[in-house]
C-alpha cells in the first residue's frame, strides 16, 4: 500500500505574481515572502526575472521528466477513454502490454524494460490523466459466475440496439460486421484417424514443427464474408505451408506469429484491410470478442478515424453469443478432419 506522500509547496503561480504587485508596490521583499510563506530567495529571484525578462513565470521543473512525450500519453489516454466507452477497459497488467504493444509498433524509444512499463509509471500516468482503476460492475461480476445469466444476454442485446440506433444502421445489416478466430492445433497425437480396431495408428505427417495455425473470418449480417486470414507459427512463411492453391480459397491471406496464435501486429494489418474492404458503408459496426490483440491503441486509433464502432462481446458468452462461433467455428471438430490433411499430406 503506497503511504508516502511527496510535500509540495503550498503556494501557487497566482500566489506569485501577487506577491510581485505588492512588491512593485513598494512592500520588502523579506516580508512579503514571510507573509505568503514563500522562499525569500525564490521570491527576490523571481522579481529580478520580471525586471529582467517582463515575466516571473518559469517552467515547472519539479520531479523527474516523464519517460514518453506529452502526444504519445495524450493518444494512450484517449485510447484508454475509447476502451471505456466499448467495455473494454483493461486491466493493470493489460493496459501495460498494450503500452508495450504501441510503443513497439511505431517504434518508439524509451527506457522502459523490453518496451513494458512498471507499476510506478501506470500509476503516474493514472494520476497524470485523472484514471483510476475500478472494480467491475454487477455485468462483469454477473458474466463470471453465471455465462448463461439473462440478465448479461439482455443488457448485452439493449447495448447492441443502442449502438444501432445511435449509429443509424438498424436496417443496414451489410454494416454490422462480426469477427472470430478459431485455432487448429498441428499436434499429430490430438487427431483423430480412422483405422482397424485393436491396432495402433500411425499417420504421416510433415515434420514442418507448426503446432498451431489461427484462422480469423469476418462475415456481415448481409451474409457477405472477407476474404480470411491464416496464422501460421513461424519467422517468415513459407510457400510449401500455403498447399496446393487448387485447394485454397483465392485471395486469402496468410501471415506469420511466434506461437500460430493472433497478435496485435497482424491484427492491425489486417485492420488495414478491414477498413479498406468496409470504405463503403460507413459507419459500421464491429462486433468482436475482448481479445487484447484486437485491442491495440493503434487499431482503436484507426477505428475512430474511419467511423468504425467496436462492440465487445461479454466475457465467457461468446460461445452463446459469437454469431461465428455459434455458426461456424462450432463445427470446428468436422472443419478439423478436412483441414489438416491438406498441411500433413499436401506439404
Amino acid at each position: 500500500m503506497r503511504q508516502y506522500k511527496k510535500k509540495i509547496k503550498t503556494y501557487t503561480e497566482k500566489t506569485i505574481e501577487k506577491a510581485i504587485e505588492e512588491i512593485n508596490d513598494g512592500a520588502s521583499i523579506r516580508e512579503t515572502a514571510r507573509k505568503y510563506n514563500m522562499s525569500f530567495f525564490m521570491l527576490r529571484n523571481r522579481h529580478k526575472k520580471q525586471i529582467d525578462e517582463g515575466t516571473c513565470q518559469l517552467e515547472d521543473k519539479r520531479g523527474k521528466k516523464i519517460e514518453l512525450p506529452e502526444s504519445v500519453e495524450l493518444k494512450l489516454k484517449n485510447g484508454l477513454l475509447i476502451m471505456e466507452k466499448m467495455g473494454l477497459g483493461p486491466t493493470m497488467s493489460e493496459f501495460k502490454g498494450i503500452v508495450q504493444d504501441y510503443l513497439e509498433g511505431n517504434e518508439i524509444a524509451n527506457k522502459f524494460n523490453n518496451n513494458l512499463p512498471g507499476y510506478e509509471w501506470v500509476h503516474n500516468f493514472l494520476l497524470r490523466h485523472n484514471l483510476s482503476l475500478k472494480k467491475g460492475g454487477m455485468m462483469q461480476i454477473a458474466r463470471k459466475t453465471v455465462t448463461s445469466d439473462p440478465f448479461v444476454i439482455y443488457s448485452f442485446y439493449e447495448l447492441l440496439g443502442s449502438e444501432m440506433n445511435r449509429l443509424g444502421i438498424m436496417n443496414r445489416p451489410e454494416c454490422i460486421w462480426n469477427l472470430d478466430e478459431t485455432s487448429f492445433p498441428q499436434d499429430p497425437s490430438k487427431t483423430k484417424t480412422i483405422g482397424s480396431k485393436g491396432n495402433k495408428t500411425v499417420r504421416l505427417t510433415c515434420g514442418s514443427g507448426r503446432e498451431n495455425v489461427t484462422v480469423l473470418a469476418t462475415v456481415n449480417a448481409a451474409g457477405i464474408a472477407l476474404d480470411p486470414l491464416i496464422v501460421f507459427q513461424g519467422k517468415n512463411l513459407q510457400n510449401t505451408w500455403i498447399g496446393n492453391p487448387d485447394k485454397t480459397l483465392p485471395n486469402t491471406g496468410y501471415a506469420v506469429s511466434d506461437n500460430g496464435w493472433m497478435t496485435a501486429k497482424v491484427f492491425e494489418q489486417f485492420f488495414s484491410k478491414f477498413i479498406e474492404h468496409t470504405k463503403d458503408c460507413r459507419p459500421t459496426l464491429l462486433i468482436l470478442d475482448g481479445h487484447l490483440s484486437h485491442t491495440s491503441m493503434n487499431v482503436l486509433d484507426m477505428a475512430e478515424k474511419n467511423e468504425i464502432s467496436i462492440l465487445k462481446l461479454p466475457a465467457h458468452c461468446t460461445d452463446l453469443l459469437q454469431p461465428l462461433d455459434v455458426a461456424c467455428c462450432a463445427l470446428g471438430e468436422p472443419a478439423q478432419w478436412e483441414f489438416k490433411p491438406i498441411f500433413s499430406v499436401d506439404n
